[in-house]
């Protein structure tokens, strides 16, 4: 399974060097055979003559300083041109939302009149090639334009990059001119392509931290327009009206998509954002129509107002959806990664503002910077998300490493090991895979507290702290509880001074413990919660995945647990004595089998029951029977649970594994002063095996001859 895992990851990273490969050698070609084979002159092939024009005062201006009249009265401008001109120049320009006649000595040689489209009367940008009558030397050149809709009043309307030489040569000298607008755009639209690509490729069943399909298609919307933007697709396609129907649909397109999409990168998405930026829109598009067709505006007066108002609408609603996740993440003690993101975007909508500035001062600044600066506002955020997107893609290690998990897991369990040393094993594969400080696994003890039965440091120095080992199921284990069941069945603390305000008890807990960080995942058995699993002090950078596969390691560490149990249970039939829980006499010899062969120093404990037979006929056998089980108490309580031993019917044994003798006495004395206590009447003898014994019949033989 991890190997199936790792190929099928492997073979789709290098999807994104290919798509990236594939998108380079597209645009190489399609800027090649642009402006390769027949770039013959390029600029030099064209002249300039923006300057020496007379307006219909006499005045001198230039041609880029001429705009239409809010009063509808043409704008006429004549210049006398100068000799050095071939018979095959002809005159290029571009115009904005004008109509216009061209002359040359008061005879009409070319006109332009818009025509009734689907955004109104005006058109945006359009380019002219005018041809010219030879001997054009010392003749007058006369351009008339008013505005494509005078009745609206229109101040903008303007002609612009005025050239004589050839068409191609003009066609270069303007894509040279904005080869780096365009390039931005045409990337934009390629890495949309190539989001929604891998969007197509990447396996279904496969998590992606985020909607990628909705980030391609805000990316390809928003890099078309932006390539509308720069005049070109008009410029080498002829095509005016359809590229202005573009121009206003397109832009009013992206927001839904890029809103879902940061929605998407929410802890918890919610469907309203979204929902907000699609009826924004179509109500804004319905505003834009209705407009156009019923109150008889041109969208060159409306769309400007209407895009304001939309990017408004964007701004609010994204930074309402990050407040959200903010607080989200504040009340649940979580870590944000919307924040990896805000500079990006405010840097987006802070460029779109200053182009709508800009816009607004073209008469100052001039005609060619619309959409300059969103271009690059839009390339920061783009460049802010793919390597977002190229940090997760590379991070297929956390796929790797579930499998490794999973592979590593299942070894274990697998092993000869007994169930007990596979929990353990587990607990230490994932606490160093995920680099954790600590690791510990709570399990219930059915007296309302949690204990923890496992548990692996990554200093083995240190002191243990006991207050983590130990929690009250009362209040601080049910809260965990509750707080696994309403954050995706884990339980993660990124920062546990920002868990303060979330939960007190937690975080008192957590603080006392100098706990930096914290994930919790619930074992379960049929559905109830029996234990906890918890990694604690995990490096920053590897917390999301840990939480990710804490379900993973809990689900494990609970089919051991039960295989543990099962097969405490059987060895108890195998091992214990029924009756009072002690091991019994097969148990005791495997011992003293290991402790002959080990000769490892312990201490031996013999211990009989007086008149244990007169006791059950004359007070019946639950009397007997229940003095052999407060017996086998004392002695648990002095010497632990695993090394009380039943050996027949009144007969006990204990060992010690203390090196002191001394020590080991002192136990026997108190095991003598405590049965005198509790009315016990026993007979104890003992022995203590400083080098070990060779005979553990000689030993139970000494404690015998001792007994008293």
């Amino acid at each position: 399974m991890a190997n199936f895992l790792i190929n099928r990851q492997s073979s789709n990273k290098r999807i994104v060097p290919a798509i990236f490969a594939a998108a380079a050698l597209i645009m190489i070609i399609v800027i090649r055979s642009v402006t390769g084979d027949n770039d013959v002159q390029g600029s030099a092939g064209v002249t300039p003559i923006p300057d020496g024009w007379r307006d219909q005062a006499g005045n001198i201006c230039t041609i880029d300083d001429a705009h239409t009249n809010s009063d509808g009265i043409p704008v006429v401008l004549e210049k006398k041109i100068m000799q050095g001109f071939a018979d095959t120049d002809c005159l290029c320009f571009a115009s904005y939302n004008v109509n216009l006649k061209v002359y040359v000595d008061d005879k009409e040689i070319y006109s332009y009149e818009s025509v009734d489209n689907l955004t109104g009367k005006g058109y945006g940008t359009a380019f002219h090639e005018v041809d010219l009558p030879v001997n054009l030397g010392g003749r007058i050149l006369r351009i008339e334009f008013e505005s494509s809709d005078p009745a609206s009043g229109n101040e903008y309307g303007y002609i612009a990059n005025v050239y004589l030489g050839s068409a191609m040569s003009y066609i270069h000298m303007l894509f040279d001119r904005k080869a780096i607008s365009v390039g931005i755009s045409v990337f934009i639209v390629f890495l949309g392509l190539m989001f929604v690509l891998i969007s197509m490729a990447v396996d279904k069943s496969e998590r992606i931290p985020f909607d990628i399909t909705s980030l391609g298609i805000a990316a390809i919307l928003l890099g078309l327009w932006l390539l509308i933007a720069t005049d070109i697709i008009q410029l080498l396609t002829g095509h005016v009206y359809v590229v202005r129907v573009l121009n206003r649909i397109l832009i009013m397109l992206v927001g839904y998509p890029l809103v879902r999409f940061f929605n998407s990168l929410t802890n918890k998405r919610r469907l309203i954002y979204p929902l907000i930026q699609l009826v924004c829109t179509a109500i804004l598009l319905v505003i834009l129509i209705a407009l156009r067709y019923y109150g008889a505006v041109d969208m060159m007066t409306s769309f400007p107002k209407v895009l304001i108002i939309y990017c408004v609408v964007l701004a609010v609603t994204c930074i309402l959806m990050f407040a959200d996740d903010e607080l989200y993440c504040r009340d649940n003690g979580m870590m944000s990664r919307l924040k990896r993101y805000y500079i990006g975007l405010a840097v987006f909508l802070f460029c779109v503002f200053a182009d709508f500035t800009l816009y607004m001062m073209r008469r100052i600044v001039g005609n060619d910077t619309y959409g300059v600066v969103t271009r690059a506002g839009s390339l920061i955020l783009i460049v802010v998300i793919l390597r977002q997107f190229m940090r997760w893609w590379t991070r297929d290690r956390a796929v790797i490493e579930r499998g490794h998990l999973i592979s590593s897991s299942l070894s274990i369990a697998t092993s000869d090991n007994t169930p007990d040393n596979c929990i353990k094993q587990i607990l230490e594969c994932a606490a160093k895979q995920f680099g954790a400080g600590r690791a510990v696994v709570f399990e219930d003890q059915k007296n309302g507290k949690f204990h923890g039965t496992y548990a692996w440091f990554e200093h083995r120095d240190e002191i243990h702290p006991s207050g983590l080992l130990l929690l009250p199921q009362k209040g601080l284990v049910d809260e965990i509880i509750k707080a696994c069941d309403g954050n995706g069945g884990r339980l993660t603390v990124d920062d546990t001074e920002n868990y303060k305000m979330v939960n007190t008890a937690i975080y008192n807990m957590l603080r006392s413990q100098n706990v930096k960080n914290i994930i919790i995942g619930p074992i379960t058995t049929a559905g109830n919660v029996t234990g906890l699993v918890t990694l604690v002090d995990i490096p920053t950078e590897m917390m999301e995945e840990a939480s990710e596969n804490i379900s993973l390691i809990a689900y494990f560490l609970s089919e051991l647990i039960a295989n543990r149990d099962e097969d405490k249970r059987t060895r108890f039939f195998e091992y214990n004595d029924p009756l009072s829980g002690a091991l019994n006499r097969r148990a005791f010899n495997e011992l003293s089998a290991d402790l002959v062969a080990r000769a490892t120093p312990f201490g031996f404990v013999l211990v009989e029951i007086r008149d244990l037979e007169t006791v059950s006929s004359q007070k019946g056998y639950e009397a007997g029977d229940r003095l052999v089980t407060d017996t086998v108490t004392l002695m648990s309580e002095i010497f632990g649970n695993e090394r009380v031993y039943r050996l027949v019917g009144s007969r006990f044994a204990a060992f010690g594994f203390e090196t002191d003798e001394a020590y080991f006495e002192d136990e026997s004395e108190r095991l003598i002063e405590e049965a005198n206590k509790r009315n016990i009447s026993l007979n104890v003898g003992f022995a203590f095996c400083n080098n070990g014994t060779k005979d553990m019949n000689t030993v139970v033989k000494y404690a015998e001859a001792h007994m008293h």
